[in-house]
């Protein structure tokens, strides 16, 4: 991930911008499933949020973000998970 922070802080022109994308606790086996009550959200997340986000950040919404790596984990990341 540290290849986006320093991507991000090359010279460029003005529009290119630099940001990821980090899932955790998607697509769920069932060996998994006992791992969800861990989760705040108390669920998996699902393929369409990353692409949500994604396009989120490649259309204008996502002009002004660069240098940025987004945790989509549900909340895991607050709890240590």
């Amino acid at each position: 991930m540290n290849y986006w922070v320093s991507w991000a802080k090359r010279p460029k022109p003005a529009q290119k911008t630099s940001a990821s994308v980090r899932p955790v606790g998607l697509w769920p086996t069932e060996a998994m499933n006992a791992e969800c009550e861990g989760i705040p959200m108390k669920r998996f997340g699902k393929p369409e949020e990353i692409a949500a986000l994604a396009i989120s950040l490649a259309s204008t919404a996502g002009a002004y973000m660069t240098g940025s790596i987004i945790s989509l984990d549900g909340g895991s990341s607050l709890t240590g998970g």
